[in-house]
């Protein structure tokens, strides 16, 4: 069993503009050429020492080509009770987590971000009514068998504003801010939760986590 110091952070804000896709209703069908985003955050206060899953705004930018150009995007999610996020039908392109919001309380509210630009970009605390920018540089989770596996990010949100993050395809089960959490292969979720579990995406979903545990058996 690892155990694991991240932590939390984040805030609830509304982006002008921007619907956020919440993760608590079924699945839309597959379209032609869609590919479904998944991933899940897990977010720790040092503070309160409270673990947080679910009401967790985010943004997932990401890169494509549109007429012969490199344009980059950005698209507003929310997480579902658990802490799970999806996005359907989302386009072919190379995607990363920019940010993400999480309200805390009569304390406000802290927003996570990293400015995407080198592996060596970290996250960190911004001023939590700024809106999360769609830029960046890195792009690391691309499609495969039409699933976008963003995986599993645990983040620790220390007293003094720090901010560690971690991520991984399988963490299995580990503590933080002394609560015990599993974080197993995201598609698993959208597999086996009655909600989401009865979809067109069950096919793309099952060929994705073999692809996913053969890479892990792997290492």
């Amino acid at each position: 069993m690892k155990r694991i110091s991240y932590a939390i952070l984040i805030t609830c804000l509304m982006l002008g503009g921007i619907t956020a896709a919440h993760a608590a209703k079924k699945l839309k069908a597959p379209k032609e050429g869609g590919n479904l985003v998944i991933g899940r955050v897990i977010a720790a206060h040092q503070e309160n020492q409270r673990v947080y899953y679910g009401g967790m705004n985010l943004v997932v930018v990401y890169e494509i080509v549109e007429d012969g150009e490199k344009k980059i995007k950005g698209r507003e999610l929310s997480t579902d009770g658990d802490g799970y996020f999806r996005w359907e039908n989302a386009p072919d392109g190379n995607y990363n987590l920019k940010g993400f919001r999480m309200p805390m309380g009569r304390r406000g509210a802290v927003t996570i971000i990293s400015h995407l630009q080198s592996r060596r970009d970290q996250y960190f605390t911004k001023e939590s009514d700024d809106v999360i920018p769609f830029n960046g540089r890195r792009f690391i989770y691309k499609p495969e068998n039409r699933v976008i596996d963003m995986q599993n990010h645990i983040f620790y949100y220390a007293r003094s504003g720090a901010v560690t993050h971690d991520t991984a395809a399988n963490f299995g089960e580990f503590e933080i801010a002394s609560e015990q959490v599993e974080a197993d292969y995201v598609h698993k979720y959208f597999l086996n939760t009655k909600k989401y579990n009865k979809s067109g995406w069950t096919e793309f979903l099952e060929a994705d986590l073999e692809r996913a545990q053969g890479k892990g058996q792997a290492r």
